[in-house]
């Protein structure tokens, strides 16, 4: 039982994809396009407009390295982090599998975080992030369906990977969790810590004050 548990049973779900999916080749090949695409609009600084005026109290942060220094702040538990760790941790044993298992979730993924990223700039006037969540999933289902994936998969990742975070939280850490705010950012905190702890760069237990909660 436990976490390899919900492993097998994430994998047996995924190990048969529909007819009508996309091939592994061609998964890829929109994974890059989706990478090279990403990176590019980073180096190009493209401002994205606010549609919502100006940024509301709760999303104070500009940047993700500065969110950075407040998400470590609100991970400071050491069974939290540590279920952090292995939740993205599934999660990631899942989404190497799925090449071959489910190629149209790897790309799915890259859009659901592109548009949620696109949504986190656009309604940074709105107090909380089940906006820019919504449409982050609207965005994931519809590039499953289009790509020919299973929607309950493409599902199963973030049910998985809330599950454990969200219950560091409120039974642990005994805090909100920031995705509720900033839930693209919180994305990519989640794996942003797990590199760093597995790296030695943060350590599962941040009370004797060896972790760096800035990226430099």
């Amino acid at each position: 039982s436990g976490p390899s548990t919900s492993t097998n049973v994430a994998e047996k779900k995924m190990s048969i994809a529909p007819d009508s999916a996309i091939s592994p080749t061609t998964s890829s090949i929109y994974l890059c396009a989706i990478v090279v695409g990403a990176i590019a609009f980073g180096k190009q600084n493209i401002e994205i407009p606010s549609l919502t005026g100006p940024p509301a109290a709760t999303k104070p942060y500009d940047s993700f390295s500065e969110f950075y220094t407040f998400y470590s702040s609100e991970h400071q538990n050491p069974t939290c982090r540590l279920l952090h760790v292995i939740g993205t941790g599934l999660i990631t044993v899942l989404l190497v599998n799925s090449q071959t298992a489910e190629p149209s979730l790897l790309p799915s993924l890259g859009i659901a975080a592109m548009s949620g990223y696109i949504a986190c700039k656009a309604l940074v006037g709105v107090e909380h992030g089940f906006f820019e969540f919504g449409i982050a999933l609207a965005s994931l289902i519809c590039a499953t369906k289009l790509f020919g994936g299973r929607i309950s998969v493409s599902l199963l990742i973030p049910l998985i990977g809330y599950s454990f975070a969200w219950v560091g939280h409120f039974f642990f850490e005994k805090n909100t969790p920031a995705t509720f705010i900033y839930p693209i950012y919180s994305l990519i905190g989640d794996y942003t810590m797990f590199a760093r702890i597995l790296m030695g760069i943060e350590s599962l237990d941040p009370s004797p004050g060896g972790v760096s909660s800035e990226i430099n």
